[in-house]
């Protein structure tokens, strides 16, 4: 029997991961895949094996999913260089658990090695991604996904590495 765990990171408490995945597995079959509705609608009953995952007081649940939007602002918001492309204003910085301007960041060594780390982390990320999908891929889509492998693996090098 496989084993899983959560992924590095994730805040999942209440309920083991072979349960949810069992139970992830259960409401694919029953949709022929997921969604997010779906599996929320699969656990609002007390007895449901995903309930303890979700927020269900109502006042909670509700400040989290502004917290939620708040950031998803905070990301939107991009400057258009004089070059044409577009950039993030704001840079999550790990150390502060907060988003700072670009020209903040770019001014402190230590800021800037944890962005630097962030985008390290999120290369390794991308990296596992496309060398699962490789090996589900065939034809032209192992091909592409090949080649944006060694993409982000150039881009992985050229990068120091995460401390």
């Amino acid at each position: 029997m496989p084993k899983y765990v959560y992924r590095q990171g994730a805040h999942i408490k209440g309920v083991d991961p072979s349960t949810a995945c069992e139970e992830l597995s259960r409401i694919h079959d029953k949709h022929d895949g997921l969604t997010n509705q779906d599996v929320l609608d699969e656990s609002r009953p007390e007895e449901a094996p995903l309930h303890p995952v979700f927020e269900w007081d109502d006042s909670l649940a509700a400040e989290e999913w502004r917290k939620k939007q708040a950031g998803d602002v905070v990301r939107a918001v991009h400057v258009v260089r004089p070059e044409g492309h577009t950039e993030p204003v704001f840079i999550h910085v790990k150390i502060c658990d907060a988003y700072l301007k670009q020209e903040v960041v770019a001014k402190s060594p230590d800021l800037m090695k944890d962005a630097l780390n962030a985008s390290y982390k999120r290369l390794r990320e991308a990296e596992q991604s496309l060398a699962r999908l490789r090996m589900i891929a065939k034809g032209e889509n192992r091909s592409s996904t090949e080649k944006a492998l060694e993409h982000v693996k150039k881009g992985i090098e050229s990068l120091p590495s995460s401390s």
